[in-house]
């Protein structure tokens, strides 16, 4: 018997509390009464309907909401610019890779005409006379001859290596320590 009456007294005190909530917001009338036992549906409001306007608060909210949308409505129009930008940017990437791809073309291209004017050089001091070779090897810069007299047949570089002068000699065989390092 005391188990059903302390299971009665809590459910008299839940509803007692609910009730008190409903009438210090004002919301205790018979409609909301019926809601809560289930007897008629809550009907949602009207989407057309606009909230009645309750003072101070409520332009305060209005106010807000515009500030937002017109926040949210400048954020489209730069997320639309950083778009157009990022497109721009990744043409350009395109555009540089392109170009990037036709210097090294340019490139393997100039490097082909160096190669074929070295072998040319080389060819033509194998066929002069070892001491006037020697005079136009050494007349070059350390750098350029080094390029050079690898091309040249080994007889014909100890030749003309020969019939150099010790400096020149010694600075081409430093440059061409150099290149293979």
């Amino acid at each position: 018997m005391r188990v059903v009456l302390i299971i009665v007294a809590a459910i008299v005190v839940f509803v007692g509390t609910i009730a008190a909530a409903l009438a210090l917001t004002g919301n205790l009338n018979a409609g909301t009464i019926k809601q809560l036992a289930g007897m008629e549906e809550k009907k949602a409001p009207s989407p057309a309907a606009e909230p009645e306007d309750v003072g101070p608060l409520s332009t305060k909210i209005k106010e807000e909401q515009e500030r937002l949308r017109e926040w949210e409505k400048r954020l489209n129009e730069r997320e639309g610019r950083l778009d157009q930008r990022e497109q721009d940017l990744e043409q350009m990437l395109v555009e540089v890779t392109k170009m990037s791809e036709e210097v090294k073309v340019a490139l393997g291209q100039v490097d082909e005409q160096h190669t074929a004017a070295l072998q040319l050089t080389a060819k033509t001091m194998e066929k002069m006379d070892p001491q006037q070779a020697a005079i136009d090897l050494a007349g070059m810069k350390p750098e350029d001859a080094a390029k050079i007299a690898p091309l040249i047949s080994d007889r014909l570089r100890g030749a003309i290596f020969d019939e150099m002068d010790p400096k020149p000699r010694a600075d081409l065989l430093q440059a061409l320590q150099a290149k293979k390092l």
